[in-house]
């Protein structure tokens, strides 16, 4: 039997509150993500088609959500909650966000973006108040369960392509939210590249596994996704290696130095010009939605038009922009959005305003510093590879430590990653209020935050 098999009978023989987390998270998960069950069935269609949409089972999971903790709280007799200055900060940006909503908004607004944040809170929790014992042991196993239900989804994008039906959309109908699933999992895996601890065997999986999802990604044209996946383990990779690095740096000389540089720029403004060139009538439909955005804040300045009114009153605020002369006549072509701003902090700033920017910025930065802690993290009883002496770095020796894999198993990095992933993406699309990343997202943030915990008392102990 497989280590990992191993792990999840020996869990399952001795943790009864960890079989009704387990029990708990494949339900939200599967009934999450795996919905569609016709389309890969299609004369059994009609049997679900009165069930409705993927919508509505993902709204369905996660409005449930504070039924779903309270009932864990209830069944594994769970008597006191873990508290920490993000789960402050995160709980008084939701009160923050009920006030606005209820008191600020201006017209009609649904009701949809504000559940859907509450809700969220309450299965961030439902992870987060996992026992120490159980997040020690079985993280990894934790961190699969969501991937192999997108992974399953990339399966059915990869008989969409050989059917030639590009982009891929999977079972969404919407590239970016596929393509965003995706990229959350690419993280995860490739995570396991980097770790030694379980055979060169296990980590040719894990490439393959990551490169298959990669590019399944990729199929969806999501720019979104692609350049977030690429910008977050680019990020992580240089926080964690950065010692080598930067021992690398030093000893190059003035030449290799300028052509670093040199092939840096160049990389950034061949992305850019890529993420132009592909949509370029897409890319100059954001960047009215930006101005449209700032305009709107800066007429909104204190408390914003309301959490989760940019729905219903942007096309009012289209037309005042219009209205005032800014704008040109492809700015007027272009007109007429799906209700978005496209960038979750310019959001936040319209909604909010600054009042309200006082709790999303600390929200922000403490989901980055989450991130950089994990990532530069050192695993209780499994270091880190020995870093050479200073007189030794160079790129070599940089190759030698990856190929021979790191002393722990990497699931912090993936984690730390997937964080900065959701950060980059924000900048120019709002994730956060799409259910199904909404779901994926509040389970990893739940074990970041106790993962990074966890490793502060690790290190009181060992003080």
């Amino acid at each position: 039997m497989t280590p990992f098999f191993h792990l999840i009978k020996k869990s399952f023989q001795s943790n009864q509150k960890f079989q009704v987390q387990v029990a708990i998270l494949f339900v939200i998960f599967i009934a999450a993500l795996l919905p569609k069950i016709p389309v890969f069935y299609p004369p059994a269609r009609r049997f679900f088609g009165p069930l409705g949409s993927q919508e509505v089972f993902c709204s369905l999971v996660l409005y449930s959500s504070p039924f779903i903790f309270l009932a864990y709280c209830l069944v594994t007799r769970s008597r006191s909650l873990k508290f920490s200055w993000f789960d402050g900060i995160f709980g008084l940006m939701i009160l923050m966000n009920l006030f606005s909503f209820f008191w600020i908004r201006r017209g009609f607004a649904p009701v949809n973006p504000i559940l859907t944040l509450v809700c969220s809170f309450f299965l961030y929790l439902l992870i987060r108040n996992l026992h120490a014992n159980q997040l020690k042991d079985y993280t990894l196993f934790l961190l699969v369960i969501p991937v192999i239900p997108i992974t399953l989804e990339a399966c059915h994008g990869l008989l969409q392509a050989i059917q030639g039906k590009l982009p891929l959309l999977g079972p969404f109908y919407n590239y970016n939210v596929f393509g965003m699933l995706l990229a959350m999992s690419v993280p995860l895996v490739i995570s396991q590249v980097f770790s030694g601890v379980r055979g060169s065997i296990y980590r040719i999986i894990s490439l393959l596994w990551a490169l298959f999802l990669f590019t399944i990604m990729v199929l969806t044209t999501s720019r979104t996704a692609t350049c977030g996946v690429v910008l977050a383990l680019g990020v992580a990779s240089v926080v964690y290696f950065s010692p080598q690095l930067t021992g690398i740096w030093k000893r190059s000389g003035s030449a290799a130095k300028i052509t670093v540089a040199a092939a840096f720029f160049s990389t950034i403004v061949s992305g850019l010009y890529f993420v132009y060139s592909f949509r370029p009538l897409s890319l100059w439909g954001r960047f009215l939605l930006y101005r449209v955005g700032f305009n709107i804040f800066s007429r909104n300045l204190l408390t914003g038009i309301g959490f989760g009114n940019t729905f219903s009153q942007l096309a009012k605020y289209q037309c005042d922009y219009f209205a005032m002369g800014k704008g040109s006549d492809l700015d007027r072509f272009l007109a007429g959005s799906n209700g978005m701003i496209n960038s979750t902090y310019l959001e936040a700033a319209v909604e909010s305003g600054i009042l309200g920017l006082c709790l999303y910025i600390p929200f922000w930065f403490l989901i980055l510093r989450v991130a950089f802690q994990l990532i530069n993290s050192k695993e209780s009883g499994a270091e880190r590879s020995p870093e050479p002496a200073v007189n030794n770095y160079s790129l070599r020796n940089l190759g030698i430590q990856i190929w021979k894999g790191e002393r722990n198993n990497m699931v912090r990095f993936g984690v730390g990653a997937v964080l900065i992933l959701f950060l980059s993406m924000s900048l120019s699309y709002s994730p956060f209020m799409i259910i199904q990343i909404n779901i994926v997202f509040s389970y990893l943030l739940g074990i970041a935050v106790s993962l990074s915990e966890s490793q502060k008392s690790e290190h009181v102990k060992s003080d």
